[in-house]
């Protein structure tokens, strides 16, 4: 309710942090902990809380209970924004086709927001990287999946100019 409706992070984050320490095996709240940081700004810290979920996604012998493909694609997803963030856009690169890979695979019913928003994010590093030709490829390919919040202003946008590190 903090954080969905009322958009009261800090409360959230608190809530969330006392579940996790009590039910510390929960991908549910694990998840809710990194999202909150992310809404807080927190980059270092839900960067921690993603790579322990990528962790324990890709476990060995496989993952722990309840730390499926959803869980993992997300800690892609927000792994490649962190190293975006930080100028580790080869990293980033790969995180991002890692997630779209494991999108592919879960999104059965049309594309998730996951998957739009890292084939857009790909494009960006494209252009960071002065690959332009891949980089509208890129933004061509999100025009034609099913939107996500402003994805096709973004998309339309960098076809026409292209996109800068800020």
């Amino acid at each position: 309710m903090n954080y969905t409706h009322e958009r009261q992070y800090d409360k959230a984050l608190d809530i969330a942090l006392k579940l996790i320490a009590r039910y510390p095996k929960n991908v549910v709240f694990h998840r809710y902990v990194g999202r909150c940081y992310i809404s807080l700004g927190k980059w270092e810290n839900a960067h921690e809380v993603f790579r322990e979920i990528l962790s324990r996604c890709e476990g060995t012998g496989g993952g722990m209970t309840g730390y499926t493909d959803s869980s993992k694609r997300e800690a892609l997803y927000y792994l490649g924004v962190y190293a975006m963030n930080t100028g580790k856009y080869e990293e980033s690169l790969q995180q991002f086709i890692r997630c779209d890979e494991v999108s592919k695979a879960l999104d059965k019913n049309g594309e998730s927001g996951f998957m739009v928003m890292a084939n857009l994010r790909i494009g960006f590093i494209y252009d960071i990287q002065l690959k332009r030709d891949l980089a509208v490829a890129q933004y061509n390919k999100v025009l034609a999946m099913k939107k996500f919040e402003n994805s096709y202003d973004q998309a339309e946008q960098y076809i026409k100019v292209r996109y800068t590190a800020k």
